[in-house]
């Protein structure tokens, strides 16, 4: 979707609303970003679909990237399970609605 928006801007001259109003992220969201990027590519599946996101592989994640106080993991760790989390709800409705649909 946003290579269209960029198309649309090369081919116009003029840049769709949405990338005008993009925000910036701080580096600490970039992160954040980076490592539920990284982690999200090696995820479980299950016989049930996707697993969560594990603590340990978070941990793992983070001691190899770099080092962090133990407070700033914890705020790195939370924010991922929550972001996490998100990802899961919204796939368990995608799945659930291709379900219904059979």
């Amino acid at each position: 979707m946003v290579k269209s928006f960029y198309q649309q801007a090369e081919m116009t001259g003029n840049v769709p609303s949405p990338l005008e109003t993009k925000p910036e992220l701080w580096l600490f969201n970039e992160k954040v970003w980076k490592a539920w990027t990284s982690l999200h590519t090696a995820r479980q599946i299950g016989g049930m679909g996707p697993c969560g996101l594990s603590i340990n592989d978070m941990v793992t994640y983070f001691t190899f990237t770099g080092k962090l106080s133990t407070s700033v993991m914890k705020d790195y760790i939370y924010l991922i399970q929550e972001m996490d989390r998100a990802w899961m709800d919204r796939w368990v409705t995608v799945h659930n609605a291709k379900v219904k649909k059979k």
